[in-house]
């Protein structure tokens, strides 16, 4: 004769606990795998994101990170060569001074023509004031191009107004067309927080129009 046990209320009460444990002690090993698996994927991934702005709206608005859009290489080459050449009093002291403000902006190569033409030119420079500032075209833009020939390699072409004057009296003002080499430089953003330089100018600029 066989015999049924039959479980009291207490036992099914514990069964059902035992099932609740089993149960959270597989989640929990679970949990635990993906919390290891993300620590893992975060460890190798990448402790620093470079990513410029303005976005490429051609392209909807993204941009991707760690490419530079090829509006910021126009807006940094003005930045900096603009900077470069404002002299509010002494050109001579005042280049000289900014070429070494400005050193992590510039390739050396570029650093040494600047200097260069400065120890050129340095007697002719001095009390001159220079004013620089883009030019605009019939729809009120900038003028430039931007030539991407590189994942962050870049030929910038503006057309900037120089205006020097000495002792009040206006030397020239001209419109000229500027050739910049401008290159992403991933170097400490302590000392360079655009991440670019200017590499040079890969071709001597040209007069674009006389005002005096």
């Amino acid at each position: 004769m066989e015999v049924i046990k039959v479980k009291t209320s207490s036992e099914r009460i514990i069964d059902e606990k035992n099932k609740v444990i089993r149960w959270l002690t597989i989640v929990i090993a679970m949990l635990c795998i993906l919390v290891v698996q993300a620590h893992m994927q975060v460890s190798n991934a990448p402790r620093d994101w470079t990513f410029w702005t303005p976005p490429n709206i051609d392209v909807g608005g993204s941009s991707k990170v760690g490419v530079v859009p090829e509006v910021e290489a126009f807006n940094f080459a003005f930045l900096i060569f603009g900077n470069l050449n404002n002299w509010r009093v002494n050109g001579a002291a005042e280049y000289k001074k900014k070429l070494s403000q400005f050193k992590h902006y510039l390739s050396e190569q570029y650093r040494i023509d600047k200097l260069n033409e400065l120890q050129n030119n340095e007697g002719s420079y001095r009390n001159r004031i220079r004013s620089v500032e883009f030019v605009v075209n019939e729809t009120g833009n900038p003028k430039f191009s931007v030539k991407r020939i590189g994942k962050n390699n870049f030929e910038v072409e503006a057309v900037l107004r120089i205006r020097d004057v000495i002792s009040g009296t206006t030397i020239f003002d001209e419109e000229r067309r500027y050739f910049f080499s401008v290159n992403a430089s991933l170097v400490p953003r302590n000392i360079n927080p655009y991440q670019m330089k200017i590499m040079g100018e890969y071709q001597r600029y040209i007069l674009e129009k006389k005002h005096v």
